[in-house]
């Protein structure tokens, strides 16, 4: 990790909420540097915090759900995710990683990752993450090919609209 990405983890980690159990509510959040995402996210899953994703969530925030336990996590029905590969493309091998296998299955199904967005809303969501105000119930996923990490192209090449799946 570079000094500077460990300092700005750092500066996060301390100005993060240490309230226990709160609920985090995303609106609208279009990301940011990855590794700032990272720390914020684990240091929540650690207090035991509970998010709510009732608007946008996109790029190094859909990190979250590496972090948290399914039954921590609910979506509004005008809660969205939406996936893309990083920038620059050599962060995105860290952010497929954060990612449980049925959500690499689906990113994967749907071409894998580029520059494009690809969203993930309700109903769809709700395979993954359960709906707001409603009882929590274990998911089953669906078996899908494996998903495995594959290099990509860089933004600036003439091959970069190529997707990064497995």
């Amino acid at each position: 990790m570079r000094g500077w990405q460990a300092f700005l983890a750092l500066i996060l980690a301390m100005t993060v909420s240490a309230a226990r159990a709160e609920t985090v509510e995303i609106k609208g959040d279009y990301g940011g540097v990855l590794v700032i995402y990272q720390a914020k996210w684990e240091k929540l899953a650690k207090e035991g915090a509970d998010v709510r994703i009732s608007g946008p969530c996109v790029s190094a925030c859909t990190a979250l759900v590496g972090y948290f336990p399914r039954d921590k996590v609910c979506a509004t029905p005008t809660g969205s995710m939406g996936f893309h590969q990083a920038i620059p493309a050599f962060v995105t091998p860290d952010l497929w990683k954060n990612y449980p296998d049925d959500f690499r299955d689906w990113i994967t199904q749907k071409g894998g990752l580029t520059y494009t967005l690809m969203w993930l809303q309700a109903p769809e969501i709700y395979k993954f993450i359960h709906e707001c105000d409603k009882p929590f119930r274990p998911f089953k996923p669906a078996t899908l090919k494996p998903a495995t990490f594959k290099p990509t192209t860089k933004p600036d090449d003439k091959t970069a609209s190529k997707p990064f799946h497995s």
